[in-house]
C-alpha cells in the first residue's frame, strides 16, 4: 500500500510539472496568452507614428527663437497585432496626459488622467502627445502587478526605451514601484526641413545723371 501511495503521488506530480510546461509553451510562434506585464509584451500591441507639423499648439521659452515645427506622436494599442498576445482582458490602467497641450521633457504623470480598461480584443485605443523637438514624451501602461523586463525599439530612427516606473517619474497612481512601464519616446532635435524664407528684394537704382559742361563760346580776337 506505501508503494502504491507513492506512486499515486508521483503521478500526480508528473501531471502538474506536465500541466505547468504546457502553459509556458506558446500558442503560436510569436504569440502569447495573458497578461501584458512587461514592456516586451506591451511592446507587441503598441504601433507608434511620428507626424510633424507647424508650431501651431507649442511655443518658444521666453528669449527662445521660434520653433521650426512640433511633433504629434501617436501610441496604438491594438490586440488585433499579430504578434499581440494580450487575452481578451485589457490592460489594467494608463495615466493619460493631455493630447491638446504642449509637453514638456520627462513631465511625470502626477497630473495626467487616470484610465482603465485599456485595450480589448474588439477595438484600438490611441493616446497622443505633442512635444518640441529634442524633448522626450512619456507614455505609462500597467497590466497586472507587474513590469518585467526592459526594452528598446526603434521607430522613424528614433529609439524608444520602456523600462519599469522608478522614484524619479511620478504616477497618477498610488502603485508602488516598478508595478508600471515608462515608455520615453525622444522627438528628432532637428526640424525635417529647412524653414523658408523669403530674400529681401533689392531695388535696382538708377545710375546717376550727370549733366556734360557746356562749353560758352569764346569771342573771336577783332
Amino acid at each position: 500500500m506505501l508503494r502504491a501511495g507513492r506512486g499515486k503521488m508521483a503521478l500526480v506530480r508528473l501531471v502538474l510539472v506536465s500541466l505547468l510546461v504546457v502553459d509556458m509553451i506558446p500558442t503560436a510562434m510569436g504569440e502569447w496568452k495573458g497578461a501584458a506585464d512587461s514592456c516586451s509584451k506591451q511592446s507587441d500591441c503598441i504601433t507608434w507614428t511620428f507626424t510633424s507639423q507647424a508650431a501651431t499648439t507649442c511655443s518658444a521659452e521666453p528669449g527662445a527663437p521660434e520653433p521650426c515645427e512640433e511633433w504629434v506622436v501617436c501610441a496604438t494599442i491594438d490586440f488585433s497585432l499579430d504578434d499581440c498576445g494580450s487575452d481578451e482582458d485589457p490592460w489594467s490602467h494608463s495615466c493619460v496626459q493631455d493630447s491638446t497641450t504642449c509637453q514638456p521633457t520627462n513631465l511625470g504623470f502626477d497630473t495626467a488622467t487616470e484610465t482603465f480598461g485599456i485595450g480589448s480584443n474588439t477595438g484600438v485605443v490611441v493616446q497622443c502627445q505633442i512635444g518640441l523637438p529634442g524633448t522626450t514624451l512619456q507614455w505609462l501602461f500597467k497590466d497586472a502587478n507587474a513590469c518585467g523586463d526592459s526594452t528598446s525599439t526603434l521607430v522613424d530612427g528614433n529609439t524608444l526605451s520602456c523600462a519599469p516606473r522608478t522614484s524619479a517619474t511620478t504616477s497618477c497612481t498610488e502603485n508602488p514601484v516598478g508595478f508600471e512601464c515608462i515608455w520615453n519616446v525622444p522627438l528628432p532635435t532637428t526640424c525635417t526641413s529647412s524653414p523658408t524664407t523669403s530674400s529681401p528684394t533689392v531695388s535696382p537704382t538708377e545710375a546717376p545723371t550727370t549733366s556734360s559742361p557746356t562749353a560758352s563760346p569764346t569771342d573771336s580776337p577783332t
